[in-house]
């Protein structure tokens, strides 16, 4: 039947129609191409964040196993990055590019984009883009320093704390060991002599345990698990990506338009 096509009536289409879907093919190319040069180049910088830890017994978040966790969940610090007063100025500063005009608040969100890293616990993968690799490093280096600022603002309560039990658990070690001192030169040791020894034995472990505590927390601030990898390579634009976009687009609009023309001289022909 007439309205039946099979392979040779696509190869006779094609030929017949070569020219026009070469020219669109080629304007969709060059359309891709002029995307790439009018389009900014972007550059990254990639870091791997690691938030502060603390010790189960001294962070607020009660109820883990851990002998150590994170002083915040890395949700909340991505959280708090996607809120644009949390950006200082002088953060801001650091990433405006020199070849444009000073950034807001607002465009920090479009910049910065922190995830969850599945592979380590507490952990942020930080990208930052800018339109100059130096720039991109820079902001990210910016961006890392303020998050630890702001933990360490967060483990001062935690270390203020620890450093007011130690003085606590010392006076007390202190007014113990003078008692005892005292009531060891009775021929026969008392029931409060006893009872004062055992308490100020719980002391001392005590105080070994604030002394860690604080140790712990004051050799495991906010870091980087790795360098800031800042290829030379722009990310976008995508050059092959967008190439072969343009064309494939170009040559599928030289298609429908090489077979639009075509049922429309076929419908004139039968008129």
């Amino acid at each position: 039947m007439g309205s039946n096509f099979d392979l040779g009536d696509v190869i006779v289409f094609l030929r017949s129609n070569v020219i026009t879907i070469f020219i669109c093919g080629t304007i969709g190319l060059l359309a891709g191409a002029a995307h790439i040069w009018l389009t900014p180049k972007q550059y990254e910088s990639v870091g791997l964040i690691q938030s502060a830890l603390t010790t189960s017994s001294t962070n607020l978040r009660r109820g883990s196993s851990a002998p150590q966790i994170p002083v915040e969940d890395s949700a909340l610090t991505i959280a708090r990055l996607q809120i644009p007063s949390s950006y200082t100025d002088a953060v801001v500063k650091l990433c405006e590019p020199s070849s444009s005009g000073p950034l807001n608040r607002e465009a920090m969100l479009s910049i910065v984009k922190p995830t969850i890293n599945r592979m380590s616990p507490g952990a942020i993968e930080l990208r930052v883009r800018r339109e100059d690799p130096a720039v991109a490093q820079a902001c990210a280096q910016a961006v890392f320093e303020m998050i630890r600022q702001q933990q360490i603002a967060m483990t001062e309560p935690m270390i203020k704390s620890l450093e007011e039990q130690r003085t606590t658990a010392q006076a007390q070690i202190a007014s113990g060991q003078d008692m005892i001192r005292k009531m060891e030169s009775a021929q026969e040791k008392s029931v409060a002599y006893l009872i004062t020894r055992d308490e100020t034995l719980v002391q001392q472990d005590r105080l070994h345990s604030i002394d860690n505590d604080i140790g712990f927390i004051t050799r495991n601030p906010t870091s980087l698990l790795a360098p800031w990898y800042t290829p030379e390579t722009p990310v976008l634009p995508k050059v092959r990506i967008t190439l072969l976009a343009g064309l494939l687009a170009g040559l599928l609009i030289g298609v429908l338009y090489a077979l639009g023309r075509q049922v429309l001289r076929t419908s004139v022909r039968h008129r």
